[in-house]
């Protein structure tokens, strides 16, 4: 018996130690270790230790970190989570095609995107006055951009008539097209307002405000409120010209006329600066496109009340909010509502355009543009009308080589 309890010891002690025995013993022996270790940390977290304080053994819940995103998502969302997202039936319960936004809600959240939009939270002059000072203040520094990459000298009168130009000049000449009188001319406010951001841009105490105008933060402020001011010249325009025209046999409303002078409208300053040829040498203009679109948007939302395309969109963007009429009738009037999508769309390009963020190359309808361009083979029928230029001036020049060598 002695002998037997001896042997078993022994070999007890050889499989325990890791340098001892057999391959399977070794094994056998670091999985038992790896198992001792996993059941020691499950301990450790799971009892009480007399040699730890209890809130370091114990997990305590975690409190959610409180930030501005959130604050907004409780202030706007999680109270009206139920009432937002309710569908029409219970019979209905799981399909969102049939959920069922609370107007009420809508009318929240978009309160306070057009109280900045539309700038309802000041007065109709102040907020004027606020858009024309920032549309001001981008043209001086365009202008003195312009100015120093030039390298040559100028004179004061010179660098202001430039940030005129830069700033208004389609309200300089866009009315001209209609007959009527200049907005500038018009206006008792545009002209103080350039002069004052001329001189802050280029005559401030040592450089103080064209130092801090040109930081992101100040960047990004007056290019939103210069979108601002552009997005309230396409509604200005497309209403002018839908008073002054007349609806042809095609359509119950007048469309070309509203739309093209609106979209002038952003064009007529760089025509008159850079002329023709450079302003179109790369395609349509950015100026252009935006004006097209947003004009056309704000016009057949707004203005066609009869015809297939104004009914279209507003029951199209009625379906998307809950049902037909539900935005327009019970949160905001059509005209309204356009503003606020031209406005934000401009703000938003714009801040994008910065140099800052994507660039002034950046442009939202690229891929639109070249897949029709690609579609209609555009470029490829551009090449071949240059290849004809090259034959037909060509030929003049045999013609003449032959008449030389007749008379000779």
């Amino acid at each position: 018996m002695r002998l037997r309890l001896r042997l078993l010891s022994v070999v007890f002690r050889e499989t325990s130690s890791p340098k001892v025995g057999t391959f399977r013993e070794r094994e056998t022996f670091d999985s038992a270790s790896k198992s001792l270790v996993a059941a020691r940390r499950k301990k450790n977290h799971t009892f009480l230790s007399t040699r730890r304080p209890l809130s370091s053994v114990v997990t305590l819940p975690r409190k959610p970190k409180i930030g501005i995103l959130s604050l907004l998502r409780e202030r706007f969302y999680a109270a009206k989570v139920p009432t937002l997202l309710a569908p029409h039936s219970s019979s209905q319960t799981g399909t969102l095609k049939h959920l069922k936004m609370d107007p009420n809600t809508i009318q929240t959240a978009l309160s306070y995107l057009s109280s900045f939009l539309t700038l309802s939270f000041v007065s109709a002059s102040t907020g004027n006055l606020l858009q024309c000072f920032f549309m001001a203040l981008q043209g001086a520094t365009t202008a003195r951009k312009t100015l120093a990459s030039r390298k040559k000298p100028f004179t004061w009168f010179k660098a202001l008539a430039l940030t005129s130009i830069l700033s208004f000049g389609g309200a300089w000449f866009a009315p001209l097209l209609v007959g009527k009188p200049s907005k500038m001319l018009a206006s008792e406010v545009n002209a103080p307002v350039i002069v004052l951001a001329f001189y802050l841009l280029f005559y401030s105490p040592m450089d103080t405000f064209y130092k801090i105008s040109t930081t992101l933060p100040f960047t990004i402020v007056t290019t939103a409120f210069a979108q601002l001011f552009r997005a309230g010249g396409v509604v200005a325009f497309v209403n002018l010209g839908n008073s002054m025209f007349s609806a042809g046999d095609i359509y119950p409303i007048p469309v070309i006329g509203p739309i093209l002078l609106a979209s002038m409208l952003g064009n007529m300053g760089a025509l008159f600066l850079k002329g023709y040829e450079e302003h179109t040498k790369n395609g349509m203009p950015w100026a252009f496109q935006n004006g097209l679109w947003c004009a056309s948007f704000y016009h057949f939302f707004t203005n066609d009340e009869v015809g297939p395309i104004g009914i279209g969109l507003r029951t199209y963007l009625g379906a998307l909010f809950g049902g037909e009429g539900v935005l327009m009738k019970n949160v905001m009037d059509d005209e309204n509502f356009a503003k606020i999508i031209i406005s934000g769309f401009m703000v938003l390009v714009g801040v994008l355009q910065l140099p800052a963020f994507f660039g002034p190359s950046f442009n939202p309808f690229n891929p639109l543009s070249k897949f029709v361009v690609a579609i209609l083979g555009i470029e490829d029928r551009n090449a071949r009308i240059i290849n004809e230029g090259d034959r037909v001036v060509s030929v003049p020049s045999t013609k003449s080589k032959k008449k030389k060598s007749k008379a000779e």
